[in-house]
């Protein structure tokens, strides 16, 4: 009777554990909001985040692909953290099949930019590096 109570417990305790397990694996993966408009912006969006899944960087963040019509240039895409802007880009209308090479150039640009941000934002303004 101990051996089977011993294997139920561990089986419930197997179960229990499988939602915490869940949760660590979402909150060690990297945001990526979608705030584009177009069908081509939403195409970048869905490139961008299969690439952006896969850098290694070091801190989870939360950042923001953003799509602003412009009658001049065609449809701007920007990768945006909190107020600081990474990577700037220009869908066109009539170069449809540049997006999956844009969205490709993208994402080592965003993370370069951002692990720059991270450096930075190490560093105190009020003391030299030299300073303690």
């Amino acid at each position: 009777m101990n051996g089977t109570s011993a294997v139920l417990g561990l089986c419930l305790l197997t179960v229990a554990l499988q939602p915490v397990q869940a949760a660590e694996e979402a909150l060690a993966s990297h945001w990526v909001t979608d705030r584009t408009v177009s069908a081509m912006g939403k195409d970048f969006f869905r490139r961008f985040e299969a690439g952006w899944q896969e850098e290694v960087l070091p801190r989870e963040v939360a950042i923001s692909v953003v799509e602003r019509p412009s009658a001049r240039w065609g449809n701007l895409v920007q990768v945006e953290y909190g107020q600081y802007l990474l990577y700037r880009g220009v869908l066109s209308q009539t170069r449809r099949w540049t997006i999956e090479s844009l969205a490709e150039q993208a994402v080592p640009a965003a993370a370069q930019r951002l692990t720059e941000l991270i450096l930075l934002s190490r560093y105190e303004t009020d003391l030299g590096k030299d300073e303690f």
